[in-house]
């Protein structure tokens, strides 16, 4: 038995600057096959993953209630929840940038650690008398 793993999006309605208002734009194109499986909250369970079950979940009037009540209840979390996103991708890119700093810092301390030693080997005296032949 293989586990099938479901891509879920959740459907957003996109903002109109010419009327100042969201409305609904297709996520889907006409005739296409294998689309992933979207979610409104609109409704508890309502899911499409045509474009004619999008177009026939658009005309319900839970639906058409959620759109107008779209920018006062969900805008601001939807807003949020992107912005945690985006900082969570940026902290671990620097986590990722500072992990190769620091093993570069390492490889220089050792380097320095390296060179040091040499010095300390050539400036030490033998203890040698140097006698002259002549």
């Amino acid at each position: 038995m293989e586990l099938v793993t479901i891509d879920k999006h959740i459907y957003q309605p996109t903002f109109d600057p010419q009327t100042g208002q969201y409305r609904d734009v297709s996520p889907f194109r006409h005739h296409s096959r294998n689309n992933p499986m979207h979610e409104c909250r609109c409704q508890v369970g309502s899911y499409f993953t045509t474009k004619s079950q999008f177009t026939q979940h658009c005309k319900k009037k839970t639906h058409r209630t959620f759109v107008d009540d779209y920018e006062y209840y969900y805008k601001d979390a939807d807003l949020a929840k992107q912005e945690i996103k985006d900082f969570r991708i940026e902290n671990e890119k620097l986590k990722r940038r500072l992990g190769r700093c620091e093993g570069i810092i390492r490889i220089r301390d050792q380097e320095i650690d390296f060179l040091n030693g040499i010095e300390k080997v050539e400036g030490e005296e033998t203890g040698d008398i140097f006698v002259d032949c002549r």
